[in-house]
């Protein structure tokens, strides 16, 4: 289903695009050759400019903590250009990866595991990179699974969310799991160490709204209701979770995120919080220093130590 949304969201850029250009073509004397060419031109410019927005928006309502200039706001903003079109690419392709069982021929070793959860509106594409990264260090096996569809709430995918977790943990010789979550996907992960516990080895969070994005009030399914900043949802899970992970958890986030508004939204009391700057929503997934600070934060002791 998240394909089908990005493969819309795509086609929704291309219509506009072409809107302009036979607009231009009704004005001027163009041929057909022109008017497509000029359709192709504006797409990218459409893409452009639905993501400066974000970041506009993002750095009007930034919290007073989040300010550190300009400069890594415009870094952001040109990075998430590219990040976010390859992010795109990735979850309309959304390749059906096989179970990753096998240890890289330059490391041997015990299993072990992680399960990476996506965020919102998203599928299993978008850890393309950084599942590459994962392989490369050693870990193994990796499973990745699709969180869908938009109808449902976060409550719902932490089923499907339990059933790969102990799937996972049973193919890796029962050994315990380091979680990466991206965004939302941080969220499921913290329920899920409320009942599996000792399957757990780590959580790490990238980007995740704990306190809520302020983009979720204009979004209305179940989970967008749910990440709302002061949602009951998130004042039960923070009231009854904050500083109480039973697990060790580990927050990532950029001060310059352009959909987790404000940025500091995104730490979490009792976590070890890291923030990182000139990184939009999704160059968190794909920025080398970013996976830098994942794979730190997998390596860092956790419930097996």
């Amino acid at each position: 289903m998240a394909a089908r949304l990005w493969i819309g969201v795509l086609l929704a850029e291309l219509a506009i695009a072409s809107g302009v250009a036979v607009l231009c073509a009704f004005a001027w004397p163009l041929t057909a050759l022109v008017t497509g060419a000029i359709a192709l031109a504006v797409a990218p410019l459409v893409y452009a400019g639905v993501v400066a927005l974000s970041f506009l928006a993002a750095y009007r309502h930034r919290g007073a903590g989040d300010e550190r200039g300009s400069g890594p706001w415009w870094r952001a903003l040109w990075t998430e250009l590219g990040w976010f079109a390859l992010a795109q690419a990735a979850m309309v392709a959304a390749p059906r990866r096989p179970p990753d069982g096998a240890p890289t021929p330059a490391r041997q070793g015990p299993p072990r595991p992680v399960l990476l959860l996506h965020g919102y509106g998203c599928n299993r594409g978008v850890w393309t990179s950084l599942w590459a990264r994962l392989r490369a260090a050693g870990y193994y096996p990796l499973h990745a699974i699709d969180l869908e569809p938009l109808g449902a709430s976060i409550d719902d995918h932490v089923a499907a969310a339990t059933r790969a977790l102990a799937l996972l943990h049973q193919r890796s010789g029962e050994a315990r799991v380091t979680i990466v979550a991206h965004s939302m996907g941080g969220l499921i992960a913290r329920l899920l160490a409320t009942t599996q516990r000792p399957l757990i080895r780590r959580i790490v969070t990238i980007g995740t709204p704990h306190h809520g994005a302020r983009l979720a009030r204009w979004l209305g399914n179940p989970a967008a209701r749910q990440m709302r900043p002061a949602s009951p949802w998130l004042e039960r899970l923070n009231g009854e979770l904050e500083g109480r992970a039973g697990v060790p958890l580990t927050s990532l986030y950029s001060l310059q995120d352009n959909i987790v508004v404000p940025a500091h939204s995104a730490a979490l009391r009792g976590a070890d919080s890291a923030a990182l700057h000139g990184l939009g929503h999704f160059g968190l997934l794909g920025a080398g220093r970013a996976h830098d600070a994942i794979l730190a934060a997998i390596a860092a002791p956790g419930h097996d130590a």
